[in-house]
């Protein structure tokens, strides 16, 4: 998943350790998920939001292999973007409840 927490830290001319106490977590959290290590928690996504008081579609984008390119993934990987992709129709889903619209469509499983 690609994210644009970096450059939006360097505007503002914050360490990792900055925005993590605005954040309340440590500078290792905020390096991992600026690297792309790990994804934020649900809530710490919506802190994030307010903090830059923008919507998480502009500062995160889940970033889809191309077509048939999970097929050269290895289990792991493919757990990996799955979960990535429920993460991101779940902050879509609840972003949308709170505008006051329907959320997205979720086939069941």
């Amino acid at each position: 998943m690609r994210n644009r927490l970096k450059v939006l830290r360097a505007e503002r001319d914050w360490s990792q350790a900055e925005l993590g106490g605005r954040l309340g977590v440590s500078r290792q959290a905020v390096n991992a998920i600026e690297t792309g290590k790990h994804d934020p928690s649900l809530p710490l996504a919506f802190k994030i939001a307010r903090l830059f008081a923008m919507p998480t579609k502009k500062y995160f984008s889940s970033v889809r292999p191309e077509a048939g390119a999970t097929e050269d993934m290895g289990p792991a990987q493919q757990a990996q973007e799955a979960s990535r992709n429920r993460f991101w129709m779940m902050i879509s889903g609840v972003m949308h409840l709170r505008a006051g619209v329907g959320g997205p469509h979720v086939p069941s499983q």
